[in-house]
Parts: C-alpha cells; structure tokens; sequence
C-alpha cells in the first residue's frame, strides 16, 4: 500500500515528449495517479536552458493537471561555498521564484513556500553556505515582495551524505532552522523512466 501522495521532479520540461507524450502524463501511468507536486529548479532569472523552469512552456501543463511546482535551488557546485556565497546564491534564488509567479499570486497561494537547496554529494554543504542561503532566503523573500512572500528553506540531499546533514544540524545549533528534509535514496544514479 502506497503512503502519501506522488511527486517527481525533472531536469527538463514537464512537456516535454517521451514515446510521444508529454512527461506529466508519463508518470501519472507510473504512478497510477497524476503527482501532486513537481519539482523544477530556480538558480537566476538570468539562466538559460531547459533545466530551470520555463513558466511559459510549463505553467498551463501543471495548471491543467493541479499540479504544484516544488522550488528547488539549483546551484549544486558552489554549496560548499562560505556565508557570503550561499547570501548571493539565495539572493538569485528568491528573485527568480518571485519574479516568474509575481509577489501577489504566490501571496494569494498562501505566501509561504519551501524551496530546497540542491545538494547532490559532490560536493557537500557547508554550514557557511547553509547558514547564509537560509537566512537571506527568508529575508530577501521577504524584502523583495514586500512582506507578501516568504521563502522557506529545505535541503534536498542523498541518504548517505553525512557531511551535508551535519552542516545542517550545525546550521540548526547556531539558530538556522530547515524547515524540510528532501533525502534522496537513489538505487542508482540518477533516474531514468521505465521504458519496456
């Protein structure tokens, strides 16, 4: 029996096609269900290529199907960075989820949103880093829109690397609170959809 309710994530379009149907529909068949949630990532309003999210290439897809984007902070190599580092990251972060919803539609959404730093092992997260992505991304959030949005942070990592959850646990003594723990236990790297 299944707990919970189904999520995914890509490193690509929602809509993009495989074996002729859009992503989305792909895994409501692997599921048994539409998924609830999707993950996309978030690293500056600046970058380009389809693996951050493209509002308009992608909005009306999960719109259609109720599905909800999950934030997630993509700057992978530099989290074992210092404080300053992970301010300017989370900084960057804050204002491309913001600017691609808009400050009013996130408040009218509830205002309070997780987004999860992207932490796949290589490296591990500093507690410098982490302290200061977590910290600007509630502040900036909250300065950037004006009090109508905060953004929340989680970490999304593997199950095995104990540096990056210690850094977390440092980041918590020191008063930096995670408010989500994303563990990834992969079978192999990567994923990739069953094709038979």
């Amino acid at each position: 029996m299944a707990i919970g309710s189904p999520g995914a994530d890509s490193s690509n379009l929602v809509t993009r096609l495989i074996d002729g149907k859009p992503m989305l529909d792909v895994a409501a068949e692997l599921f048994g269900r539409m998924p609830v949630l999707w993950g996309r990532y978030f690293t500056s309003v600046a970058t380009s290529g389809l693996v951050e999210y493209r509002a308009r290439r992608e909005n009306q897809a999960l719109r259609d199907r109720n599905i909800r984007v999950l934030p997630i902070a993509r700057q992978t190599k530099h989290v074992d960075g210092t404080q300053a580092d992970g301010s300017a990251d989370a900084q960057l972060n804050v204002e491309d989820l913001i600017k691609t919803f808009g400050a009013s539609y996130l408040q009218s959404q509830g205002g309070r949103f997780l987004m999860f730093l992207d932490v796949e092992g290589t490296p591990s997260l500093s507690t410098e880093y982490y302290i200061g992505w977590a910290r600007t991304l509630v502040d900036h959030s909250q300065s950037f829109s004006h009090g109508a949005v905060t953004v929340l942070p989680g970490v999304y990592a593997t199950q095995a690397d104990d540096t990056t959850w210690r850094a977390v646990a440092r980041a918590s003594q020191r008063g930096v609170q995670t408010q989500g723990a994303w563990v990834a236990r992969w079978r192999i790297r990567g994923c990739g959809l069953p094709l038979d």
